[in-house]
């Protein structure tokens, strides 16, 4: 519930939820952002991976990101990603 009503706070939609024995996977989207949360429980630890990307459309082909065109030729773009354990 903590990552739902802070991403909530923050202004994130909810995309999708996916709960199945030891493991929460939630999907967030804004105008120009996805995030995924995941999050698993471990025997004495629970891991935590937040990855945060621009969105991408697909238009004609052609993959486009606030304005900017990307192909299959170019750089692919940076996505942030952090990952941490915690030990209860």
């Amino acid at each position: 519930d903590f990552f739902s009503i802070n991403m909530a706070k923050d202004n994130w939609d909810v995309i999708s939820k996916i709960k199945s024995p030891g493991t929460i996977i939630m999907v967030f989207s804004k105008t120009t952002r996805c995030a995924v949360i995941t999050i698993r429980d471990g025997h004495l630890t629970t891991y935590v991976e937040i990855g945060v990307a621009p969105t991408m459309r697909n238009t004609g082909g052609e993959m486009t990101q606030t304005g900017l065109l990307f192909n299959a030729r170019q750089t692919p773009m940076k996505i942030s990603m952090i990952s941490f354990a915690v030990v209860c």
